[in-house]
């Protein structure tokens, strides 16, 4: 019995598989490498370290998050600029 309950849960905590997981993208990374150790030395050295890592994650989640979803709205702006209104659509044959 106990086997057939160690297989599934061997599969749940093993997570998805690797083609399946999201690639990291360049910004992701710059901002794992780069914004988020800059923001905690930065701010760990001025406010102290309580202070200064609640506020290092602020200002990298902003830093990270605000062209994130800049550019999502500009695709979705182009996006829905380029596809025809649905009673402008040509006549079909």
């Amino acid at each position: 019995m106990a086997s057939n309950i160690a297989l599934p849960l061997r599969n749940v905590f093993a997570g998805p598989p690797p083609q399946a997981r999201p690639r990291e993208t360049p910004i992701e990374a710059l901002d794992t490498a780069i914004v988020r150790p800059a923001c905690t030395a930065a701010f760990t050295a001025v406010a102290g370290p309580g202070a200064g890592v609640l506020l290092a994650k602020v200002v990298a989640d902003l830093a990270f998050y605000v062209p994130v979803i800049g550019v999502q709205e500009l695709r979705a702006r182009i996006e829905r600029s380029s596809t025809p209104a649905p009673g402008n659509a040509p006549a079909g044959r």
